[in-house]
C-alpha cells in the first residue's frame, strides 16, 4: 500500500491543508490515487572512524524539508537492518524527498546519524550514513533579582539529514538546564517562558548572540545563556468590533512563539498587551472567525507563528514601535479573519 496526499500527490510537499478543529465532521473530501514508479534506495552505514556498521537500523520516512512527524511519533515508511560490510537496501521507494536516519546500538552507548535525498527517475545508489555519539549542552536562564521563571528552553533541527530532531531542557529553580541526546548538526534555539512577568530579552551561545539565528552544535564545550527582562513595552488601543489583536515582530527570524502576540479585545472594541521586548512590530485587528471559535483560531496561530507573515495580515497591518518602559497607543483598521 502506498500513501497518496490529499488531494492526489504523489509527494508530501504536494499535499493540501485540511483544518480539523475536532467539533464537527469534515466532508466532501476525495483522494484520488495516481499509479506512480517504484525504485530502490542502497547505501552503507559507517561509525564516526569510518568503519562500516552491521545491525544497524535505518528507517525510512518522507520529509518537505523538516524532521518528519512521522519519525518523532515512532512511526516510519518502512525501516530494514544493515548487513555486513555497513550495506543496506530499500525497494518499492516512490519519487520523492526522503529522509534515512539510521540508529545502533554500541554497548551502552547509542549511535544516530540521518542523510537526505531526492527520488526521481532512479534508484538512490550509494547512500552513505555517518554515526556520531549523543551530546548534552547545559546552560543558564537569567531573570532579575530575585525573580524565577520556569522556562522551557528548546532546540530543534534546521536539516534534519544532520542532526535529528532536537531537544528540550527545563531550568530548575536555579535557572540551570540541559538539551540532551543532541548529535552534531545547525540548529534553532528557542524558549517558552513566562510572558506575563518577563520578555525574552537575548540567548547566547558560547558568547554570541544567537536570538533567531541558527546555531552549529557539535559538542558539549559551550554554554547556553538565555536572559529574560522585565520592564517591557505596551500596546494599547481600541477598534469598533474588533474580535482580537495580533502583534508581531517586523524581523522575520523572530516571528516565533516567543514574541508572537495575541489579544482579544473587551465587549468595547479595547485591546491592551505588556511585557513586550522593545522594537518594530506590526499590529492587526481582526474580526471574529468564521467556522471556528476565536480561542481556537488564535491558538492555531501562536502554534504556527509563520501563518501571520503567509497571509494578508502582514501586508495590512500597522507598524508599531515599543519602547522598554512606555505605553504606544495605536490606531488600527479592522481586518477579516484570514482565510486558510
Amino acid at each position: 500500500m502506498r500513501s497518496t496526499p490529499y488531494p492526489d500527490g504523489t509527494e508530501l510537499s504536494q499535499a493540501s491543508r485540511i483544518v480539523w478543529r475536532g467539533e464537527e465532521d469534515l466532508d466532501g473530501y476525495e483522494i484520488r490515487l495516481r499509479a506512480v514508479p517504484e525504485f530502490h534506495i542502497r547505501g552503507t552505514v559507517v561509525d564516526e572512524a569510518g568503519k562500516p556498521v552491521e545491525g544497524a537500523t535505518v528507517k525510512l520516512a518522507e520529509t518537505d524539508g523538516a524532521a518528519p512527524v512521522l519519525l518523532s511519533l515512532g512511526q516510519t515508511d518502512r525501516q530494514t537492518t544493515t548487513q555486513a560490510g555497513g550495506a543496506f537496501e530499500l525497494s518499492a521507494v516512490r519519487p520523492g524527498e526522503w529522509l534515512l536516519a539510521a540508529e545502533w546500538q554500541r554497548a551502552n552507548q547509542s549511535l544516530g546519524g540521518a542523510a537526505t535525498g531526492r527520488v526521481s527517475r532512479g534508484d538512490w545508489e550509494g547512500v552513505k550514513i555517518r554515526l556520531d555519539a549523543p551530546f548534552s549542552v547545559r546552560g543558564i536562564v537569567e531573570t532579575p533579582a530575585g525573580a524565577k521563571a520556569r522556562s522551557v528552553v528548546l532546540v530543534s533541527a534546521l536539516d534534519p539529514s544532520e542532526a535529528l530532531p532536537g531537544a528540550s531542557g527545563t531550568a530548575d529553580v536555579e535557572g540551570r538546564f540541559e538539551l540532551r541526546d543532541l548529535r552534531p548538526g545547525r540548529y534553532r534555539i528557542t524558549t517558552v517562558g513566562p510572558q506575563d512577568r518577563f520578555y525574552l530579552d537575548s540567548i547566547r551561545f558560547g558568547g554570541q548572540e544567537v536570538l533567531g539565528q541558527s546555531v552549529y552544535l557539535m559538542d558539549a564545550s559551550l554554554p547556553v545563556r538565555v536572559v529574560y527582562k522585565t520592564n517591557g513595552g505596551r500596546v494599547l488601543g481600541a477598534v469598533e468590533h474588533c474580535a482580537a489583536v495580533l502583534l508581531f515582530p517586523k524581523d522575520a527570524s523572530l516571528q516565533t512563539a516567543s514574541f508572537v502576540r495575541t489579544a482579544r479585545c473587551d465587549p468595547g472594541g479595547r485591546f491592551e498587551m505588556g511585557t513586550l521586548r522593545p522594537g518594530d512590530y506590526f499590529a492587526a485587528a481582526l474580526a471574529a472567525p468564521e467556522l471556528e471559535s476565536l480561542e481556537q483560531a488564535l491558538d492555531e496561530i501562536l502554534f504556527d507563528p509563520q501563518i501571520v507573515s503567509d497571509s494578508r495580515i502582514a501586508r495590512s497591518a500597522e507598524s508599531v514601535r515599543v519602547e522598554a518602559g512606555q505605553s504606544t497607543a495605536v490606531t488600527l483598521q479592522l481586518m477579516p479573519w484570514p482565510e486558510e
